[in-house]
Parts: structure tokens; sequence; C-alpha cells
């Protein structure tokens, strides 16, 4: 059953997430490829500097599995460039518990 979820992520410490325009362009182009593969959904998303929020739809894949392939890939791709760690992990989880049963009731 599809479920509905905010996704939020940041930066360790502060740490930007989103340098300049090319890195936005590439986290979305991530995005829309995982979606398309999963069958996911995305309603809207807010990329900031140093934290991103995603408003997403599940479909063929639980959304563990949808923000792993897209953080892991971006994360990649971003500490490739002069910078330290993408994001903590226990933070997307937090805020993954936390909001997902507020927005299933949202959308009823």
């Amino acid at each position: 059953m599809p479920e509905h979820c905010i996704i939020m992520a940041r930066g360790i410490e502060g740490s930007k997430v989103f340098r300049d325009d090319n890195d936005r362009e590439s986290f979305l182009e991530r995005s829309g490829g995982v979606l398309q593969e999963t069958n996911a959904i995305c309603y809207a998303w807010a990329l900031i500097p140093n934290h991103f929020h995603l408003l997403l739809r599940t479909g063929s894949a639980p959304i563990s599995t949808v923000i792993r392939r897209l953080l892991t890939g971006y994360a990649l791709w971003y500490n490739r460039r002069p910078l330290k760690y993408f994001c903590r992990s226990n933070t997307m989880t937090l805020q993954i518990n936390q909001c997902q049963t507020l927005i299933i009731h949202f959308f009823r």
C-alpha cells in the first residue's frame, strides 16, 4: 500500500548539501531517476543549501529503499567534490518516522 511521507535530510553540523545550481540539478536528476524506477511520486520539494525536504508517495518499493538509493547516489557524487560528508542517516530516519502518520492523515 502506498505511503505518503515527508523526508528531511541535512548536512552534518549544518554544512551545505547544495552549493550551487549544479548540485541542485544533479540531485533533481537523480531523484527523477529513482522515483521513476520505484514508481514513487514526488508532490513537492524544497532544496535549501544545508538541507532538503521531499513530500513523497511510495510506489513499488518501500520508502527506505527510495531514500537509500537517492541519498547514496547523491552522497557519492557530492563527496567526490572537495568537501567532507553529506548527511546523518539518523536525522533522516527520525524525520520519516515522525512525519509519516501526519502525512497519511492529511491526505485522507
